[in-house]
Protein backbone atom coordinates (compact mmCIF):
# COMPACT_ATOMS: atom_id res chain seq x y z
CA UNK A 1 0.00 0.00 0.00
CA UNK A 2 1.48 3.66 -0.90
CA UNK A 3 2.69 5.87 1.81
CA UNK A 4 0.90 8.96 -0.17
CA UNK A 5 -1.62 9.39 -2.80
CA UNK A 6 -1.32 9.39 -6.20
CA UNK A 7 -4.53 10.89 -6.90
CA UNK A 8 -3.89 14.63 -5.31
CA UNK A 9 -3.93 15.84 -9.16
CA UNK A 10 -7.90 14.78 -9.37
CA UNK A 11 -9.06 17.28 -6.69
CA UNK A 12 -11.36 19.57 -7.71
CA UNK A 13 -13.50 22.67 -6.54
CA UNK A 14 -16.30 20.76 -5.89
CA UNK A 15 -20.17 22.00 -5.31
CA UNK A 16 -21.62 19.89 -2.93
CA UNK A 17 -24.77 18.17 -4.59
CA UNK A 18 -27.15 17.98 -2.02
CA UNK A 19 -27.18 19.51 1.85
CA UNK A 20 -27.28 15.61 3.50
CA UNK A 21 -26.71 12.09 1.61
CA UNK A 22 -28.29 12.60 -1.54
CA UNK A 23 -29.35 9.12 -1.96
CA UNK A 24 -30.68 9.05 1.75
CA UNK A 25 -32.70 12.04 1.44
CA UNK A 26 -34.46 10.74 -1.49
CA UNK A 27 -35.43 7.80 0.71
CA UNK A 28 -35.63 9.10 4.03
CA UNK A 29 -32.52 6.58 5.62
CA UNK A 30 -30.34 7.77 8.35
CA UNK A 31 -26.94 8.54 8.02
CA UNK A 32 -23.74 9.17 11.17
CA UNK A 33 -21.39 11.31 8.61
CA UNK A 34 -21.20 13.18 5.33
CA UNK A 35 -18.38 12.25 2.87
CA UNK A 36 -17.67 14.86 -0.03
CA UNK A 37 -16.44 13.26 -3.53
CA UNK A 38 -13.67 15.55 -4.76
CA UNK A 39 -14.04 14.79 -8.17
CA UNK A 40 -17.73 15.99 -8.86
CA UNK A 41 -19.61 16.93 -5.81
CA UNK A 42 -21.39 14.28 -4.78
CA UNK A 43 -22.52 13.41 -1.17
CA UNK A 44 -22.73 10.49 0.47
CA UNK A 45 -22.78 8.73 3.58
CA UNK A 46 -19.88 7.09 5.26
CA UNK A 47 -19.43 3.60 5.92
CA UNK A 48 -20.17 3.89 9.87
CA UNK A 49 -24.21 4.26 7.94
CA UNK A 50 -26.15 1.80 6.96
CA UNK A 51 -26.34 2.00 3.18
CA UNK A 52 -22.54 3.24 2.56
CA UNK A 53 -23.74 5.78 0.25
CA UNK A 54 -19.99 7.51 -0.35
CA UNK A 55 -18.41 3.96 -1.18
CA UNK A 56 -20.67 3.05 -3.06
CA UNK A 57 -20.14 6.18 -5.40
CA UNK A 58 -16.43 5.49 -5.68
CA UNK A 59 -17.65 1.71 -7.20
CA UNK A 60 -19.67 3.28 -9.68
CA UNK A 61 -17.33 6.60 -10.76
CA UNK A 62 -14.32 5.33 -9.86
CA UNK A 63 -13.52 8.93 -8.68
CA UNK A 64 -10.73 8.23 -5.98
CA UNK A 65 -10.83 11.04 -3.48
CA UNK A 66 -13.50 12.04 -0.72
CA UNK A 67 -13.26 14.51 1.83
CA UNK A 68 -14.52 13.86 5.64
CA UNK A 69 -17.57 16.91 4.87
CA UNK A 70 -20.19 16.42 7.83
CA UNK A 71 -18.74 17.45 10.41
CA UNK A 72 -16.16 18.82 8.96
CA UNK A 73 -12.71 17.11 9.57
CA UNK A 74 -10.15 18.42 7.12
CA UNK A 75 -8.96 15.50 5.60
CA UNK A 76 -9.26 13.42 1.94
CA UNK A 77 -8.86 9.54 1.78
CA UNK A 78 -7.64 7.91 -1.25
CA UNK A 79 -9.79 4.97 -1.91
CA UNK A 80 -7.80 3.78 -4.63
CA UNK A 81 -4.75 4.25 -2.86
CA UNK A 82 -5.83 3.56 0.93
CA UNK A 83 -4.14 6.68 2.22
CA UNK A 84 -5.53 9.18 4.15
CA UNK A 85 -3.93 12.95 4.33
CA UNK A 86 -4.41 16.48 5.46
CA UNK A 87 -6.56 18.88 2.96
CA UNK A 88 -5.39 22.21 4.61
CA UNK A 89 -6.97 25.22 3.81
CA UNK A 90 -8.54 23.45 0.38
CA UNK A 91 -11.97 22.11 2.36
CA UNK A 92 -15.08 22.32 0.97
CA UNK A 93 -17.51 25.24 2.49
CA UNK A 94 -21.06 23.66 3.56
CA UNK A 95 -23.94 23.57 0.59
CA UNK A 96 -25.86 25.95 3.51
CA UNK A 97 -24.11 28.77 4.92
CA UNK A 98 -26.39 28.53 7.85
CA UNK A 99 -24.08 27.18 11.10
CA UNK A 100 -27.18 27.89 13.02
CA UNK A 101 -29.22 24.71 10.42
CA UNK A 102 -25.52 22.57 10.06
CA UNK A 103 -24.67 22.55 13.63
CA UNK A 104 -26.40 20.11 15.86
CA UNK A 105 -26.80 21.12 19.22
CA UNK A 106 -28.21 17.65 20.71
CA UNK A 107 -24.96 15.56 20.37
CA UNK A 108 -21.65 16.17 21.53
CA UNK A 109 -19.00 13.95 20.49
CA UNK A 110 -16.87 11.86 22.14
CA UNK A 111 -13.61 10.79 21.20
CA UNK A 112 -11.76 7.41 22.22
CA UNK A 113 -8.64 5.48 21.06
CA UNK A 114 -9.20 1.65 20.90
CA UNK A 115 -5.18 0.94 20.68
CA UNK A 116 -3.89 2.63 23.79
CA UNK A 117 -0.63 5.41 22.70
CA UNK A 118 1.46 3.79 25.63
CA UNK A 119 1.38 0.34 24.25
CA UNK A 120 4.06 -1.66 23.02
CA UNK A 121 4.50 -3.42 20.30
CA UNK A 122 3.92 -6.54 21.97
CA UNK A 123 0.94 -5.24 23.16
CA UNK A 124 -0.65 -3.21 20.56
CA UNK A 125 0.17 -7.02 18.03
CA UNK A 126 -2.12 -8.56 20.91
CA UNK A 127 -4.75 -5.91 21.06
CA UNK A 128 -5.39 -5.99 17.11
CA UNK A 129 -5.15 -10.05 17.46
CA UNK A 130 -7.64 -10.63 19.89
CA UNK A 131 -10.00 -7.78 19.00
CA UNK A 132 -9.50 -5.77 22.22
CA UNK A 133 -9.72 -2.44 21.33
CA UNK A 134 -13.26 -1.88 22.30
CA UNK A 135 -12.14 -2.94 26.02
CA UNK A 136 -9.42 -0.33 25.99
CA UNK A 137 -9.98 2.31 28.89
CA UNK A 138 -10.60 4.93 26.81
CA UNK A 139 -12.79 2.99 25.06
CA UNK A 140 -14.62 1.87 28.37
CA UNK A 141 -14.70 5.81 29.94
CA UNK A 142 -16.23 7.15 26.54
CA UNK A 143 -19.08 4.27 27.58
CA UNK A 144 -19.63 5.44 31.21
CA UNK A 145 -19.60 8.99 29.72
CA UNK A 146 -22.95 7.43 27.50
CA UNK A 147 -23.98 5.87 30.61
CA UNK A 148 -24.03 9.04 33.33
CA UNK A 149 -25.53 10.77 30.25
CA UNK A 150 -28.57 8.70 30.37
CA UNK A 151 -29.08 8.99 34.05
CA UNK A 152 -29.19 12.56 33.48
CA UNK A 153 -30.68 13.49 30.00
CA UNK A 154 -33.23 10.78 29.34
CA UNK A 155 -36.71 11.70 28.93
CA UNK A 156 -39.48 9.68 30.56
CA UNK A 157 -39.52 5.73 30.47
CA UNK A 158 -36.06 6.30 28.93
CA UNK A 159 -37.10 8.35 25.89
CA UNK A 160 -35.04 9.27 23.77
CA UNK A 161 -32.68 12.42 25.43
CA UNK A 162 -32.79 16.16 24.03
CA UNK A 163 -28.97 15.71 24.09
CA UNK A 164 -26.60 13.12 24.30
CA UNK A 165 -23.22 11.49 23.26
CA UNK A 166 -22.29 10.48 19.93
CA UNK A 167 -19.19 8.07 20.45
CA UNK A 168 -16.85 8.08 17.89
CA UNK A 169 -14.18 4.87 17.88
CA UNK A 170 -11.37 6.88 17.09
CA UNK A 171 -8.74 8.77 18.85
CA UNK A 172 -9.42 11.83 17.65
CA UNK A 173 -10.33 13.89 14.48
CA UNK A 174 -8.07 12.28 11.24
CA UNK A 175 -4.49 13.85 11.34
CA UNK A 176 -5.38 16.14 14.30
CA UNK A 177 -4.32 15.96 17.94
CA UNK A 178 -6.72 16.93 20.99
CA UNK A 179 -5.97 17.98 24.30
CA UNK A 180 -6.36 14.57 25.88
CA UNK A 181 -3.51 13.25 23.51
CA UNK A 182 -0.91 13.58 25.98
CA UNK A 183 -2.68 12.30 28.80
CA UNK A 184 -3.40 8.45 26.48
CA UNK A 185 0.79 9.31 25.96
CA UNK A 186 1.30 8.88 29.36
CA UNK A 187 -0.77 6.00 29.99
CA UNK A 188 -3.79 7.51 30.93
CA UNK A 189 -7.75 6.98 30.04
CA UNK A 190 -8.56 9.76 28.15
CA UNK A 191 -11.07 11.33 25.54
CA UNK A 192 -11.97 14.43 23.31
CA UNK A 193 -15.66 15.94 23.75
CA UNK A 194 -16.19 18.14 21.30
CA UNK A 195 -18.99 20.03 19.67
CA UNK A 196 -20.26 18.80 16.32
CA UNK A 197 -19.12 21.04 13.50
CA UNK A 198 -15.76 22.26 15.17
CA UNK A 199 -14.17 25.92 14.01
CA UNK A 200 -10.98 24.95 12.67
CA UNK A 201 -9.91 28.45 12.66
CA UNK A 202 -9.87 28.40 15.92
CA UNK A 203 -7.93 24.89 16.88
CA UNK A 204 -4.72 23.62 16.49
CA UNK A 205 -3.17 26.72 14.53
CA UNK A 206 -0.27 28.79 15.17
CA UNK A 207 -1.00 32.46 16.41
CA UNK A 208 -1.48 34.71 12.78
CA UNK A 209 -3.73 36.49 11.00
CA UNK A 210 -4.12 34.83 7.73
CA UNK A 211 -6.52 35.87 4.99
CA UNK A 212 -8.14 38.53 7.36
CA UNK A 213 -8.90 35.66 9.51
CA UNK A 214 -7.47 35.44 12.45
CA UNK A 215 -6.35 31.90 14.05
CA UNK A 216 -6.81 30.59 17.34
CA UNK A 217 -8.94 32.26 20.40
CA UNK A 218 -6.03 35.05 20.72
CA UNK A 219 -7.61 38.44 20.33
CA UNK A 220 -8.21 38.67 24.04
CA UNK A 221 -11.12 39.18 26.44
CA UNK A 222 -13.17 42.58 26.37
CA UNK A 223 -12.23 44.59 29.09
CA UNK A 224 -16.00 47.13 29.70
CA UNK A 225 -14.62 50.26 31.29
CA UNK A 226 -17.64 53.06 31.56
CA UNK A 227 -19.52 51.82 28.41
CA UNK A 228 -16.33 51.84 26.22
CA UNK A 229 -14.78 48.76 25.03
CA UNK A 230 -11.31 48.16 24.54
CA UNK A 231 -8.72 45.11 24.54
CA UNK A 232 -7.09 43.98 27.22
CA UNK A 233 -3.26 42.36 26.91
CA UNK A 234 -3.62 38.75 26.38
CA UNK A 235 -2.76 37.00 29.57
CA UNK A 236 -1.88 33.76 27.66
CA UNK A 237 1.09 35.62 26.23
CA UNK A 238 2.47 36.80 29.94
CA UNK A 239 4.41 35.76 32.87
CA UNK A 240 2.93 33.85 35.41
CA UNK A 241 4.64 37.50 37.36
CA UNK A 242 3.28 39.98 34.85
CA UNK A 243 -0.75 38.46 35.00
CA UNK A 244 -0.57 39.04 38.64
CA UNK A 245 1.05 42.74 38.25
CA UNK A 246 -2.25 43.43 36.13
CA UNK A 247 -4.42 42.70 39.49
CA UNK A 248 -6.81 41.22 37.08
CA UNK A 249 -7.04 38.13 39.78
CA UNK A 250 -7.78 40.40 42.54
CA UNK A 251 -10.34 38.16 43.11
CA UNK A 252 -8.79 35.09 44.52
CA UNK A 253 -8.10 36.34 48.16
CA UNK A 254 -6.71 32.48 49.47
CA UNK A 255 -4.74 29.90 47.32
CA UNK A 256 -4.34 26.53 49.88
CA UNK A 257 -1.19 24.49 50.24
CA UNK A 258 -0.70 22.12 47.27
CA UNK A 259 -0.67 18.44 47.77
CA UNK A 260 0.63 15.63 45.97
CA UNK A 261 -1.12 12.66 46.53
CA UNK A 262 0.62 10.48 43.87
CA UNK A 263 3.90 9.69 42.27
CA UNK A 264 5.05 7.77 39.85
CA UNK A 265 8.57 7.80 39.72
CA UNK A 266 8.93 4.97 36.72
CA UNK A 267 7.40 7.53 34.64
CA UNK A 268 8.40 10.93 36.22
CA UNK A 269 4.89 11.91 36.69
CA UNK A 270 3.43 14.02 39.71
CA UNK A 271 -0.31 14.80 40.68
CA UNK A 272 -0.99 17.51 42.40
CA UNK A 273 -3.85 19.37 43.44
CA UNK A 274 -4.32 23.02 44.74
CA UNK A 275 -7.26 24.97 45.95
CA UNK A 276 -7.89 28.46 45.50
CA UNK A 277 -10.67 30.32 47.95
CA UNK A 278 -12.49 33.52 46.17
CA UNK A 279 -14.90 34.99 48.18
CA UNK A 280 -17.18 36.86 46.00
CA UNK A 281 -15.28 40.06 46.94
CA UNK A 282 -14.54 42.32 45.72
CA UNK A 283 -16.97 43.24 42.95
CA UNK A 284 -15.01 45.46 40.37
CA UNK A 285 -11.07 45.92 40.44
CA UNK A 286 -9.12 49.09 38.54
CA UNK A 287 -6.76 47.75 36.36
CA UNK A 288 -3.57 50.05 36.13
CA UNK A 289 -3.83 51.21 32.26
CA UNK A 290 -7.19 49.68 31.46
CA UNK A 291 -9.59 50.97 33.89
CA UNK A 292 -12.22 49.79 35.86
CA UNK A 293 -13.10 46.00 35.00
CA UNK A 294 -16.77 44.31 36.45
CA UNK A 295 -16.07 41.56 37.82
CA UNK A 296 -20.31 40.79 37.60
CA UNK A 297 -19.74 38.66 34.33
CA UNK A 298 -17.27 35.96 36.23
CA UNK A 299 -18.80 33.25 37.57
CA UNK A 300 -15.85 32.52 39.76
CA UNK A 301 -15.69 36.21 40.94
CA UNK A 302 -19.34 37.21 41.29
CA UNK A 303 -20.36 34.21 44.03
CA UNK A 304 -18.49 32.63 47.09
CA UNK A 305 -16.83 29.83 45.58
CA UNK A 306 -13.81 27.89 45.46
CA UNK A 307 -11.79 26.50 42.07
CA UNK A 308 -9.80 22.87 42.78
CA UNK A 309 -6.72 22.41 40.57
CA UNK A 310 -5.83 18.90 39.35
CA UNK A 311 -2.82 18.78 38.04
CA UNK A 312 0.10 16.47 36.38
CA UNK A 313 3.78 17.82 36.25
CA UNK A 314 6.39 15.88 33.79
CA UNK A 315 9.45 15.24 35.47
CA UNK A 316 12.43 15.09 33.25
CA UNK A 317 16.19 15.05 34.63
CA UNK A 318 14.62 17.09 38.01
CA UNK A 319 12.90 19.68 36.13
CA UNK A 320 9.21 19.86 35.39
CA UNK A 321 9.28 20.20 31.35
CA UNK A 322 4.95 19.91 31.27
CA UNK A 323 2.28 20.77 33.54
CA UNK A 324 -1.39 19.57 32.27
CA UNK A 325 -4.06 20.94 34.82
CA UNK A 326 -8.09 20.92 34.58
CA UNK A 327 -10.12 23.18 36.85
CA UNK A 328 -13.57 22.30 38.65
CA UNK A 329 -15.93 24.61 40.40
CA UNK A 330 -16.74 23.69 43.86
CA UNK A 331 -18.46 25.09 47.19
CA UNK A 332 -16.75 28.11 48.73
CA UNK A 333 -14.38 26.76 51.46
CA UNK A 334 -16.31 23.08 51.27
CA UNK A 335 -14.34 19.99 52.52
CA UNK A 336 -11.92 18.39 50.34
CA UNK A 337 -10.72 15.78 52.39
CA UNK A 338 -7.21 16.00 53.00
CA UNK A 339 -7.44 19.08 55.39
Amino acid sequence: MPETCSHLGTIQKVKPSAKGCEECLKIGSPWVHLRICRTCGHVGCCDSSPLKHATKHFHRTKHPIVEGYDPPEGWGWCYIDEVMFDLGGNTTPPASQDEEQLQRKDVVRVFSEGIPASATPEQERRIRNLGLTDDAPSRQLARAIADAARTYTAGPNWAKPAFAPFLVARPDRYLRGGDHTSFNREGFAAVRLTEWREDFNHQHQNVRIENGIQTCNDPGPVVSTGGASQQFPNLRKMHCADQLSTKIFTYIKEIRPRRFPVADVERGLVAGIVRFNHPGRPTSVDIPGNGKLDYMGNQWARNPTSAFICEVFKVENHQITRVMAVIMKGPYKGATGWE
